[in-house]
C-alpha cells in the first residue's frame, strides 16, 4: 500500500511539473533573412540557434523561400546563430543577448556562393572510429573497413569493454547482465533469440553502437551492466539517393552479404527504405569432456563434435515521415527481418572406467531446421513546442516475434569394437514460439533556462509469449510423443514506468538527479505441468550524476544508479530442453528478478583520457548452474539465483594521436568480481578473480581515400557465476579505398588474422569436473564493394527511440 501511495504522488508531481512547464514566461525573439552576395533570398537555408556557452543546439529550422527566418519564444541568454547551404559558405552571427523586452529583427547574412561543384568538394574529415564522451563510449561502425560483411554480434566483441562469451550473452566492463536496444528500442527478446538477431543484422545497416555503463532514469531500468544501444543508418539527405552493396567472404566455407538503401526527401517528406541479404555458411567444432563420479564409480566422457550451419539472413525497413510544419513532425516505420537457417551436428559421445580408454560409445547426428522472422510497427509524433527546447514525443509500437525449430536427433549404441550394441534411439523436436508486444510512451523535455532542464515522461509494456516444445521418439514405424519432455508454456507481463529527470548546471558544476519507477505483473502458466505463477511488485530506480569542471579541460564526474534485471522469458519455462542424450537445460519458474546498486567516479584528463573506478553489489544473481546427476551421469543447465556479487572496476581509455596520420585508441577495464552462494549442490559457494581486458584500435589515414585499420583484443581468465573462463583474444585488420570522388569504396577485412580465437572453459563449482572447448570459423577474409548514387545536400534527420525498447531486449537477451 505504502509503494501505491509512493507512485501516486510521484506521477501527480510529474503532471504538476508538466502542467507548470506548458505555461510561457516571457520570452524574447529573433527575426532574421539570409542573401546571396546579390542580395537575392536563399531559400531553405538550414538555421541553427545555439547557446553561446557551450554552442549545444537550442533549435535547428529552414529559411523560407524568401530566405527569412523566426526563432520565437526564447528564453533570456547568450545566443549565436549559424547558417549553412550546400553550394555556399557558412556563416555565423555575433554574440546575441536576449531577454524578455528585447528581440533581434535586423538580424542579416550575406552568403559568399562556392565556386566548387558537388563533385569537386573533398571530404577530408572522419569522425574518429571510438568516441569518448563525458556519458557514453561511441564506436562509428558506418566508417570502419574492419566492419564489412559483419554481424552486430560480431562488431561486439571488438568494442572496448565489450565481451561476448560462448553463448552469445554479452558483457560490458566486466558485468554480464546489459540492455541491448536498437535505435533506443529494447527488443524483448531471450538469450537465443537476441543472439539470433544481432547474428541477422548485419554491419552495413549499423551507423554506430553507443556503450552507456550509468544511463539516467530516463532508460529503463533493465541490466545492471548498462546499455548497449545499436543506431541503424538513417539517410538524411535531400532528394533522391541511396547506396548499394556486395560483398563476399571465405573462410571454411563462402560468406556473400548485399544490400540497396534508397531515401527521397523534400520539404514535407521524407521517405526511405532498405533492404539486406547474406547467405552465411559457417563451421563450429567443440569438445566437452567430463568425469562422473557416484561414489562407487568413475566414469569419464569425451565429446568431440562438428556443426556446420547455413543462414539466409533477409533484413529490411521503410518509413515515412511528414513534416506538418516546422515544429510538428508524424512518422511511421515498418521493420522486420527473417532467418532461414540449418544446421547439422556430427558428433561422438566416447564413454569409459579410465580417461585413456572407451568402453563403449554413442555417435549422434542432430539434423536442426530453424526460421525466425519478426516485424515490428512504429507510429510516432513529435512535437517542438516553442524554440526554447520544449519537446514532447509520443511512441507506439506492435511487435510480432515467429519462431519455429524443428530437429532429428539420431543416437547410435556402439561397443567397444564399434558394432550396435543395442537399438538406435530416433527422436524428434517441434519448438514453435510467438512472442506479441505492444507498447507506448511519450517523453517531454522543458528547459526552464539555458542552465535548467527537466525531463518527464510515461511509458506501457504488454508481452505475450505462447511456446510449445513437443518430443518425439520412433518406435518401430511409429513416432510416440514423449510426455515427460514435451510442454506448452504462456507468458504474459505488463509493465508500467514512469520517471522524472532534473538537470541544473552551476558554474562549473552539472547536476543530473532522476527517479525512476516501474510497476510489474506478470503470469507465467505452464499447461502441460498445470502450474501458474503470478508476480506483482513495484520498484524505484534513483539515479544521480555530479559533473565538476576543474578547468576547460579535466572533468571530475560521480554517478549512482539502482538496476533491475528480471528474468528472460526463456529462463522463466519449466520445460526440460534436448541439447544431447546426457545434457539437458531446464527452466526456472520461480526465478526472482535482480538489482543492482552502482557508484562511478571518473576523471576526464585532457580532455581525451578516461579514468573510471566503480564498485556494484547484486543481490540474488541470475546465473546458470549445471546440476550433476552422478546416477543417471546426466548434467542439466537450470538458472539459478545465488546470493550476491561485489564487483570492483577500474576502466582506462587512452586514445592518441601517435601521428598526423595514425591515431589509436587504447581501452584497459580490470576488474575483481566476488560470486557467493549460500548453496549449490549442497554446499555453499565462493569464487571471483582479478581480471582484465585490453583493447587496442589503430586507424592510419593513407591520403584522403585510403584509410586501414588494426585492432586487437585480450580478455585474460575470468569467472561468470559457476564458470570460469580461459583467455581469449585475436588481431583484425582491414583496409578501404575510396573512387569517383568518394561515391565507390572499395574495402578488404581480415577477421582473426592468427586463427587463435577460441574458448575454453571449465566448471567454478569444486565438487564438478567439466571442460568446454569451442572454436568457431573465425579466421574470415572479406571483400566489398559498395556505391553511393545520389545528391549530398543534407538535413537532420529526426532522431528517436521507441518504445518497446526494454522489452523486446528481454525477449533477446538471456538477463
Amino acid at each position: 500500500m505504502e509503494k501505491k501511495i509512493i507512485l501516486i504522488a510521484f506521477l501527480a508531481l510529474i503532471n504538476s511539473l508538466c502542467l507548470t512547464a506548458q505555461t510561457p514566461a516571457n520570452l524574447g525573439r529573433i527575426i532574421g533573412k539570409i542573401l546571396d552576395d546579390k542580395k537575392n533570398p536563399i531559400e531553405f537555408t538550414t538555421v541553427n540557434l545555439l547557446i553561446e556557452k557551450d554552442s549545444s543546439l537550442v533549435k535547428g529550422i529552414f529559411a523560407s523561400q524568401d530566405g527569412e527566418f523566426v526563432f520565437d519564444q526564447v528564453i533570456p541568454g547568450s545566443y549565436i546563430v549559424t547558417v549553412s547551404k550546400l553550394g555556399y559558405k557558412s556563416d555565423s552571427s555575433s554574440l546575441i543577448d536576449i531577454n524578455s523586452t528585447h528581440s533581434i529583427d535586423t538580424l542579416s547574412f550575406i552568403m559568399q556562393k562556392l565556386n566548387n561543384r558537388l563533385e569537386e568538394v573533398e571530404v577530408v574529415a572522419n569522425k574518429p572510429l571510438i568516441e569518448r564522451l563525458s556519458d557514453k563510449t561511441v564506436v562509428n561502425i558506418e566508417n570502419s573497413s574492419l566492419a564489412i560483411g559483419n554481424t552486430a554480434l560480431e562488431l561486439l566483441q571488438r568494442a572496448p569493454g565489450v565481451t561476448v562469451d560462448q553463448n552469445g550473452s554479452l558483457s560490458l566492463k566486466g558485468k554480464n547482465s546489459v540492455l541491448v536496444t536498437i535505435d533506443g528500442k529494447p527488443t524483448y527478446l531471450s538469450g537465443d533469440q537476441l543472439t539470433n538477431l544481432l547474428r541477422t543484422t548485419l554491419s552495413n545497416t549499423i551507423q554506430s553502437i553507443e556503450l552507456i555503463s550509468n544511463p539516467s532514469a530516463k532508460y529503463d531500468a533493465q541490466g545492471n551492466g548498462g546499455v548497449i544501444n545499436i543506431k541503424l543508418k538513417r539517410n538524411r539527405q535531400f532528394g533522391t539517393n541511396g547506396n548499394i552493396s556486395y560483398g563476399n567472404g571465405y573462410g571454411k566455407y563462402w560468406k556473400t552479404n548485399t544490400g540497396v538503401s534508397i531515401n527521397h526527401r523534400e520539404k514535407r517528406f521524407n521517405i526511405y527504405g532498405n533492404y539486406d541479404f547474406s547467405n552465411n555458411k559457417i563451421f563450429q567444432d567443440m569438445r566437452v569432456t567430463r568425469t562422473n563420479d557416484n561414489g562407487d564409480q568413475t566414469t569419464y566422457f569425451d565429446q568431440p563434435s562438428g556443426v556446420i550451419a547455413r543462414n539466409n539472413i533477409h533484413n529490411y525497413k521503410g518509413g515515412i515521415e511528414y513534416y506538418i510544419n516546422d515544429r510538428n513532425t508524424l512518422g511511421f516505420t515498418l521493420s522486420g527481418y527473417s532467418n532461414h537457417g540449418t544446421s547439422i551436428t556430427d558428433g561422438e559421445i566416447l564413454i569409459g572406467n579410465n580417461p585413456l580408454s572407451t568402453d563403449s560409445s554413442i555417435v549422434g547426428h542432430y539434423d536442426n531446421r530453424n526460421r525466425y522472422s519478426n516485424i515490428s510497427y512504429n507510429l510516432n509524433y513529435q512535437t517542438k513546442i516553442d524554440t526554447s527546447g520544449k519537446e514532447l514525443t509520443v511512441d507506439f509500437d506492435h511487435l510480432r516475434y515467429n519462431n519455429k525449430d524443428d530437429a532429428n536427433y539420431n543416437n547410435y549404441f556402439l561397443d567397444v569394437s564399434g558394432q550396435p550394441l543395442r537399438d538406435p534411439l530416433l527422436s524428434r523436436s517441434f519448438s514453435p514460439s510467438t512472442v506479441k508486444i505492444w507498447s507506448g510512451k511519450t517523453d517531454y523535455s522543458h528547459p526552464f533556462n539555458s542552465e535548467t532542464k527537466l525531463e518527464a515522461g510515461l511509458k506501457f509494456s504488454l508481452v505475450e509469449t505462447d511456446n510449445e516444445f513437443r518430443f518425439d521418439n520412433l518406435n518401430g514405424s511409429f513416432w510416440e510423443n514423449d510426455l515427460g519432455r514435451s510442454n506448452v508454456f504462456d507468458f504474459n507481463e505488463n509493465i508500467n514506468a514512469a520517471y522524472i529527470n532534473l538537470n541544473h548546471s552551476f558554474k562549473s558544476v552539472n547536476i543530473q538527479a532522476g527517479l525512476r519507477a516501474e510497476q510489474t505483473n506478470s503470469k507465467g502458466k505452464s499447461i502441460t505441468e498445470n502450474s501458474i505463477v503470478n508476480k506483482h511488485y513495484i520498484d524505484f530506480f534513483p539515479t544521480l550524476s555530479v559533473k565538476y569542471d576543474i578547468s576547460e579541460k579535466n572533468q571530475l564526474g560521480f554517478s549512482y544508479g539502482r538496476r533491475i534485471d528480471r528474468p528472460d522469458y526463456q529462463s522463466l519455462n519449466p520445460f526440460l530442453s534436448f541439447i544431447d542424450i546426457y545434457t539437458f537445460a531446464k527452466g526456472n519458474p520461480y526465478l526472482k528478478p535482480q538489482y543492482t546498486n552502482s557508484y562511478e567516479l571518473s576523471y576526464i584528463l585532457n580532455k581525451k583520457w578516461n579514468f573510471a573506478l566503480g564498485y556494484s553489489r547484486t543481490t540474488d544473481v541470475i546465473s546458470p548452474v549445471v546440476i550433476t546427476n552422478p546416477v543417471e551421469k546426466t548434467l542439466i543447465i537450470i538458472d539459478q539465483n545465488l546470493s550476491e556479487l561485489n564487483f570492483y572496476s577500474l576502466n582506462i581509455g587512452l586514445p592518441l594521436n601517435v601521428t598526423s596520420w595514425w591515431q589509436a585508441d587504447n581501452n584497459l577495464t580490470t576488474y575483481i568480481n566476488d560470486y557467493r552462494s549460500k548453496s549449490i549442490m549442497d554446499a555453499p559457494y565462493k569464487n571471483g578473480k582479478f581480471t582484465f581486458i585490453f583493447n587496442t584500435n589503430h586507424t592510419f589515414n593513407f591520403g584522403s581515400s585510403t584509410r586501414g585499420e588494426i585492432s586487437a583484443n585480450y580478455q585474460s581468465a575470468q569467472v561468470f557465476g559457476t564458470y570460469e573462463a580461459k583467455p581469449l583474444y585475436g588481431v583484425d585488420l582491414g583496409i578501404s579505398k575510396s573512387f569517383l570522388k568518394d561515391r565507390l569504396k572499395l574495402k578488404f577485412a581480415a577477421n582473426d588474422v592468427f586463427n587463435i580465437r577460441k574458448l575454453n572453459i571449465n566448471s567454478g563449482v569444486p565438487k564438478q569436473n567439466y571442460k568446454v572447448y569451442q572454436k568457431e570459423e573465425s579466421r574470415v577474409f572479406r571483400l566489398s564493394l559498395s556505391y553511393f548514387f545520389g545528391g549530398n545536400e543534407i538535413k537532420n534527420a529526426n532522431q528517436r527511440s521507441r518504445s518497446s525498447a526494454e522489452e523486446e531486449n528481454r525477449v533477446k537477451n538471456g538477463n
